[in-house]
Parts: structure tokens; C-alpha cells; sequence
């Protein structure tokens, strides 16, 4: 009690009695009171203070994207983080915290990162977000089935030409959109259209193709022959079909004589003369040197003389 009064004594103990102090005052014997979740057992010399319900205590609870997980104090369950440094996840320990957390995403290393909005897809300057198919659907515009994209910028929508029609191609516009067109043909021209593709041909006295011939044979429109030795009296059948405009052209030069002969229906028109209609009308030339040029009017059916050298005669 100080230094100038004589011990004083406490009560013997008993097991469950420990000295609690208080403050400028003598200690007492005291009781040790159990809590919620806890139990004391008293023993000879030893005391034991122990939570009295596994999990009960401190609970902290994590949140999954499928699920949620709740540790307490002793609890021997584990916080795992799935991944690795190199995809971009990390870990930080500050004291009792730790922290999970993730990088954002570049070109050179992954993470996480935004979506691309219709805008940035539109621009193509974002360099992390990624397109969706949603935004990929507007830089790629209305994609009409069997049509043609154009672009108008890098930063729109393209835009989509057609579908093209038989005979129509792309026709370029300075400044603008290529233009779908359908060909025209003009002089001594014509198509030869069909599903994919296109023939341009030629047709009437644009140009003949020559050969030299010591046969009879049938002729072939826009073509030039020339009847050479050894050849006799040549017979030169008129082709059974043409294309109106289409010509033909025949020298004598060497063979003894040649005779334009015709089909069934055909005629041969010179001037108001004519040959008789069918396979029994012809012309004929004997002389060497002698020529004529005929031109298809009438698809296939009347051929008239366009020009002719030396004497001939007509049946």
C-alpha cells in the first residue's frame, strides 16, 4: 500500500481466478467471463481461452464473377488468383493486404481494355479497343449481296455498288464514285453477253481476215479470200448465217474462175439487178484480177455487191 504501511493480504485464489488491476487501486481476484463464441476451461496452474464455433468469428467474403467465397479467422480455405504475369496479372501485398489487380491491354502486352464504339471503328484511330461485331457491322456498311464496296474514307462507312445487270461494268469518275454502266456498241461493233462474261466482236467491213484458198468451201463472214493456182472453178457458198453488216471478199488470183453460191432463201443483189432466190442463184467470176466485196443487209438472207472489178455474170 506504499512504502509507510504494512503488506496487505488477498484472499486465497481459487482455479478460475485471475488478478485484475485497476487503476490506483489494490488488484482484486476476479473471474474470467466468456464471450459470444468463446469458452474458458479452468485447470490446476492453466487456463484456456478458445473460440467455441469453427468459422464464426471474423468473416471476410470475396466476390467472383461465379460466386462468392467467405474466410474467416482459422478458416484453412485458400484465395487463389488463376493466370500469370505474363497476362497481365499482378499482385501487390501491403502489410495484411494484398491486392489483386490487372494491366490494361497494348498492342505488345495483354490485359484488359475497352470495347470499340461505332465511332472508333468508324475512325480506326483507337489503338486498345477492340472491335465487336457490332462495330465491325458499321465500317463495313450495308454489304448488299453480289455488290461491290467502295470506300469513301478512312474514316466512313463503305459504300456498296450494285449488284451489276448483264453488260454492265465499272466506269470510273474523277472524284466520285465509279459509276455502274451498260456498254454500248457502236459503229461495225457488237456484244456477246452471257451470266460472267463478255465479247466484244467485230462486225461489217471493219477489217476482213485473209486466206489464200485452192478449194471450193463455204466462206465465213468478215473474211477476205483469194482463189489461187492450181485451183479450177472454185465453189464459194455464202455462210448459212450471219450477222447483219458482216462482209465478205473475193479475189481471182490464179485458179480459173470462182462462184459465189448460195443457200436456201439467200440472195445477191447488184445495183436493181438480183440473182435468182436459193441454192440455184449464183455470180461468177473467169477473169484474173477480178474481185468483189458483198455485204450481209439482212441477217444472213441478201447480200448485196458492194464493189466489184471485172466482168461477171449472174443467175
Amino acid at each position: 500500500m506504499g512504502s509507510t504501511l504494512a503488506l496487505q493480504w488477498a484472499p486465497a485464489f481459487t482455479v478460475d481466478t485471475q488478478v485484475l488491476g485497476s487503476n490506483l487501486l489494490v488488484p482484486t481476484p476476479k473471474t474470467l467471463q466468456q464471450g459470444a463464441n468463446i469458452t474458458i476451461t479452468n485447470n490446476a496452474s492453466q487456463i484456456i481461452i478458445a473460440s467455441s464455433t469453427t468459422g464464426a468469428g471474423s468473416v471476410t467474403y470475396y466476390y467472383a464473377d461465379d460466386g462468392d467465397a467467405a474466410l474467416a479467422q482459422g478458416d484453412p480455405a485458400s484465395l487463389s488468383l488463376i493466370g500469370s504475369y505474363a497476362q497481365g496479372l499482378r499482385t501487390r501485398a501491403d502489410g495484411s493486404t494484398i491486392t489483386f489487380y490487372n494491366l490494361d491491354w497494348t498492342t505488345v502486352q495483354k490485359g484488359v481494355g475497352p470495347l470499340a464504339a461505332t465511332a472508333d471503328a468508324l475512325a480506326g484511330t483507337v489503338a486498345n479497343a477492340a472491335i465487336t461485331p457490332a462495330s465491325l457491322k458499321a465500317k463495313l456498311g450495308g454489304q448488299t449481296a453480289y455488290a461491290l464496296p467502295v470506300s469513301l474514307g478512312s474514316t466512313l462507312a463503305l459504300t456498296w455498288l450494285g449488284p451489276l445487270s448483264t453488260n454492265q461494268v465499272l466506269l470510273g469518275q474523277a472524284g466520285n464514285i465509279p459509276m455502274p454502266t451498260t456498254l454500248t456498241a457502236g459503229t461495225n461493233i457488237n456484244f456477246g453477253v452471257g451470266s460472267g462474261t463478255l465479247t466484244i466482236n467485230g462486225v461489217g467491213a471493219a477489217g476482213l481476215t485473209w486466206q489464200s484458198i485452192t478449194v471450193s468451201q463455204y466462206l465465213a463472214a468478215d473474211n477476205g479470200y483469194v482463189c489461187a493456182a492450181p485451183g479450177g472453178l472454185l465453189i464459194t457458198t455464202l455462210p448459212a448465217t450471219a450477222a447483219r453488216y458482216s462482209s465478205i471478199e473475193v479475189l481471182l488470183d490464179g485458179a480459173t474462175g470462182f462462184r459465189i453460191a448460195q443457200n436456201a432463201n439467200q440472195i445477191i443483189r447488184f445495183g436493181d439487178s438480183s440473182s435468182t432466190t436459193g441454192s440455184s442463184g449464183y455470180i461468177q467470176y473467169t477473169g484474173q484480177g477480178d474481185t468483189v466485196r458483198l455485204l450481209c443487209s439482212q441477217s444472213a438472207s441478201v447480200w448485196n455487191v458492194l464493189s466489184s472489178i471485172g466482168n461477171f455474170y449472174c443467175v
